[in-house]
């Protein structure tokens, strides 16, 4: 451990592109304003690139895969020319618009009941981990899909 780079007392602190705090994990909203500006992907190295950026982030955003599901199959493809289309266009600006709205995922209270929900389809498959309060509303603490 670096005494440089340790900090002790503070209520939150950046970590590996997160904010830590006691209320839990938040994205980094330096690193979301880069995401925001980025152009549309006009090579499969950027495409590469920004798909890595939004899969570092994907816990935070409901239903990735299904949001990334139209820019991921150009990846496999040799014609990057057919992704300059109006859809894709669109899941591009889904993908950066749900990182904006990215939610604080506080750590789990064990002594809490929890709620898996989870949806599935042919090309991917989603679940939420929320954990109920003491009124009955469930606050996510988790979404995965692929």
């Amino acid at each position: 451990m670096s005494l440089k780079k340790t900090t002790i007392g503070f209520s939150k602190g950046k970590m590996v592109g997160h904010i830590v705090s006691k209320d839990g994990v938040a994205t980094d909203p330096e690193k979301l304003d880069r995401i925001s500006k980025l152009p549309f992907p006009t090579t499969k190295k950027a495409l590469r690139g920004f798909l890595g950026m939004v899969g570092y982030y994907c816990r935070f955003i409901h239903m990735v895969a299904t949001k990334a599901c139209r820019l991921t199959r150009f990846l496999h493809e040799d014609a990057l020319a057919a992704m300059e289309d109006e859809v894709s266009r669109h899941a591009f600006e889904q993908l950066k618009s749900a990182l904006q709205v990215a939610r604080i995922f506080r750590t789990p209270d064990w002594n809490k009941p929890f709620l898996i929900y989870c949806d599935a389809s042919r090309e991917v498959v989603g679940s939420i981990l929320s954990e109920l309060d003491e009124n009955g509303h469930d606050h996510p603490i988790h979404f995965a899909s692929r």
